[in-house]
């Protein structure tokens, strides 16, 4: 899309990574091995960001960090301004690649909290903090509209092997394409799903 941004094929998404210190170091240590340079932060809590930031660090300057507006149960601003300034602190370079406005799956929180949280974000752009914004939703009604606003740099959307045959999610991926929207599939194993 139109980030500018170089990201592997294959990302590394943090959210269930098991809150070890030596287990974390061995995943991140082997994911950028490897040639990954995404990686997705959700915000958990604060003691797992006592252990994984100390982690990150060292590969900072090799990896393109999509930090998470919002999550688990809270959505109000004030707790995502607070959780996306922890995150940023806890990097090593107080700044992210994308920031993903997290879990859009109603018109009502597209229309109300994502409108508000542009706002702050717009100032971390402002001030040299962050590069895109993104959105992460389930619902192809909701992410047709967010890339057709234009408002959003990058869709972190549910894709996988099945979806080449869902009209829904063909017209996702074809309204980024002309829109020149960044793509990020989530949960390209469709939950663990195409394993069984």
């Amino acid at each position: 899309g139109r980030t500018g941004l170089d990201v592997g094929v294959i990302g590394l998404g943090t959210e269930h990574l098991e809150q070890q210190r030596d287990t974390m170091d061995v995943v991140l240590r082997t994911a950028v091995g490897a040639g990954v340079n995404y990686v997705d932060l959700l915000y958990i809590e604060p003691d797992y960001w006592d252990l994984f930031g100390p982690v990150l660090r060292p590969y900072r300057d090799k990896l393109v960090l999509a930090a998470h507006w919002g999550g688990g149960p809270r959505y109000d601003v004030d707790y995502c301004q607070r959780t996306f300034a922890n995150i940023l602190s806890c990097v090593g370079n107080d700044y992210a690649e994308v920031a993903m406005l997290t879990m859009v799956d109603t018109e009502r929180k597209w229309n109300e909290w994502v409108q508000e949280s542009l706002e702050h974000l717009r100032r971390y752009q402002e001030q040299g903090r962050l590069g895109a914004i993104g959105m992460s939703t389930h619902r192809p009604p909701i992410a047709l509209k967010a890339i057709r606003s234009g408002l959003i740099d990058v869709l972190m959307f549910p894709l996988n092997l099945t979806s080449h045959v869902v009209e829904p999610e063909i017209a996702v991926c074809q309204a980024c394409a002309d829109q020149d929207v960044g793509l990020v599939a989530m949960k390209p194993y469709r939950g663990s799903t195409l394993f069984v």
